[in-house]
């Protein structure tokens, strides 16, 4: 767990709780909790406070069965607690990847209770931790993946589509956007505290209790709301984030006087960077962007163009990382994505076939990350073909989830030699995977039109094309067993599927961006590619999409990274 908010040091979950730690800062809550021999609801014992605000406490408990979730604490004669329920009332409608859950809520006494997920910590806690290490903010290659994820969630909100109390096509504001809000699970990010939530209308009240005004956008302050105010309130944390400061400084109201009527101080930014936030930062909303999305892909884009321009040095074709990793250049271009519809046993999410634009060079892994450089990031190996199990350190992990690969870019990026050459490490999106695979080719496999035993490790039993069968290995084989593509990337056929970035979505063709595609704004599954050493031949293919839930664990699933250089 990253370190707590709380101004005291967590207690160890293994000891009964002290005393004094059980007394919540408002009269009879600790009278209450030592009634109830710390399970304040039955079946739910606490463990350590997380955090205190001016409205109560959230702690870490141990629910039935030891599984550790979070309480949430709120006076009953506070106004905020009338703004949780209503809030949640209307939220437990609302379900979405990157929105926190929230499992109960109690009346007890003097204390509303509000059972959730249990974060690993929140973005504000992350950039503590990273200006400890010397950053000025969270490194832009992981802030940039937390920064998508909750702008989907945040428009998921904000977006006209939810039924409540019998009113269809409803918008919801948060209206309390900040980096203590926005919540770590496994390395992706939850949108919570939904305490000042409300139905999107065309006004409301000019009462701001309880809003952070640091991050609050000019309108609150008139007592008007639109789909845009929360995107000014993520692009002020986008900022502090990033550069350690938020956009206005001193008291209360010099701040919001700046919110009102002063130009943002940007300086903590990258100049490049300036002039997309300061969009999102526009005094009216109806000169910001039209979704919180749209705000994040400009910033990925801005960030992303690496084609060399004249007088530019021209980016070397192979890099060597410092787990030894081998990272081919991918050059930007353009191609066909999808299968055309005479390809044999094409799927129909792989239609339709369109071109798109990748717009910048990046590095690929050759190789499919492997179980020692697995093991040399993460401190373990779960791949179930170890070396105990017939594979080896040279065999490509597998049994990782997403959270697992997405964790393993994070840190790879932190290590210092990573850091000193501003390396930074992700998943592929699902387009530059593809864009990486064909090498040029519009055929079915970017090595030809058949693939047989001597091209790749799948289950040769299901060849594709007109070549012999085989018993297959059943099993991965050593990265690199097989030829390179044109572009000398090994193993996008067979051996493990590889997750990619994006949400799967069986109709994304139809909406794909012409440029730099990112999938889907939400979903269920995420995107995985190339086939597996069990897998048949045809959903190895270059087109065959796939995908599985972002937690999945098995041993035909493994990860490449690509990385983007020299970002300032």
């Amino acid at each position: 767990m990253l370190a707590s908010d709380s101004t005291e040091g967590p207690t160890n979950p293994s000891k009964p709780i002290d005393e004094s730690l059980t007394t919540l800062h408002y009269p009879n809550a600790g009278r209450l909790l030592r009634q109830k021999a710390h399970e304040p609801i039955p079946g739910y014992t606490l463990v350590e406070r997380l955090g205190r605000g001016g409205f109560g406490e959230v702690w870490k408990a141990l629910g039935p069965g030891g599984v550790p979730v979070a309480l949430k604490f709120v006076r009953l004669d506070e106004g905020a607690a009338a703004r949780e329920a209503r809030a949640l009332e209307f939220m437990k409608f609302v379900s979405h990847p990157h929105l926190m859950t929230h499992f109960g809520i109690w009346n007890d006494d003097d204390l509303l209770i509000i059972g959730m997920e249990l974060a690993d910590g929140t973005l504000h806690q992350r950039l503590k931790e990273c200006q400890a290490q010397g950053d000025e903010g969270i490194p832009f290659s992981e802030l940039i993946d937390y920064m998508r994820e909750a702008a989907q969630g945040i428009d998921f909100l904000n977006e006209s589509q939810h039924t409540l109390d019998g009113r269809e096509g409803v918008s919801i504001l948060h209206r309390d956007i900040k980096p203590h809000n926005l919540l770590l699970f496994g390395g992706s990010v939850k949108v919570a505290d939904f305490g000042l939530a409300r139905i999107l209308e065309r006004s409301v009240s000019n009462k701001t209790g309880g809003l952070t005004v640091a991050y609050a956008p000019p309108e609150f302050f008139q007592g008007e709301v639109t789909r845009q105010s929360d995107q000014y309130s993520l692009a002020v944390s986008y900022c502090q984030l990033r550069g350690g400061r938020t956009i206005f400084e001193g008291t209360p109201l010099e701040v919001m006087a700046g919110h009102l009527s002063k130009s943002p101080d940007l300086t903590m930014l990258p100049e490049d960077e300036r002039p997309i936030v300061a969009k999102a930062l526009q005094k009216s909303p109806r000169d910001r962007y039209a979704s919180c999305r749209d705000f994040v892909e400009a910033l990925r884009n801005r960030a992303i163009r690496l084609r060399p321009q004249i007088g530019m040095p021209e980016l070397p074709r192979l890099v060597h990382n410092s787990l030894g990793m081998q990272l081919v250049l991918i050059p930007a271009g353009s191609f066909l994505i999808g299968a055309p519809p005479t390809e044999p046993q094409r799927q129909a999410d792989e239609a339709p076939l369109h071109r798109v634009e990748i717009t910048r060079s990046f590095y690929m892994s050759m190789f499919p990350v492997t179980q020692q450089q697995y093991q040399m990031v993460m401190g373990q190996n779960p791949s179930q073909f170890n070396l105990r199990a017939g594979g080896s350190p040279s065999h490509p992990v597998e049994s990782v989830s997403w959270f697992d690969a997405m964790e393993f870019c994070r840190r790879l990026s932190q290590r210092y030699e990573e850091r000193q050459f501003r390396r930074e490490y992700h998943l592929p999106t699902e387009a530059e995977w593809e864009y990486a695979c064909r090498a040029g080719t519009e055929s079915p496999f970017g090595l030809g039109e058949t693939l047989s035993r001597f091209e790749a490790n799948f289950d040769w039993t299901e060849p594709y094309g007109p070549v012999p069968l085989a018993e297959p290995l059943a099993m991965t084989s050593m990265v690199g067993s097989y030829a390179a593509n044109a572009w000398g990337v090994y193993d996008l056929h067979g051996n493990v599927w590889e997750w990619c970035a994006d949400w799967y979505s069986s109709q994304a063709y139809q909406t794909n961006p012409e440029r730099d595609p990112l999938g889907p704004r939400w979903g269920t599954k995420r995107v995985i590619r190339g086939g597996a050493w069990d897998s048949p031949g045809r959903h190895c293919r270059s087109a065959k999409r796939n995908a599985d839930v972002p937690t999945a664990v098995t041993p035909t699933i493994g990860f490449r990274v690509v990385m983007l250089p020299q970002i300032a």
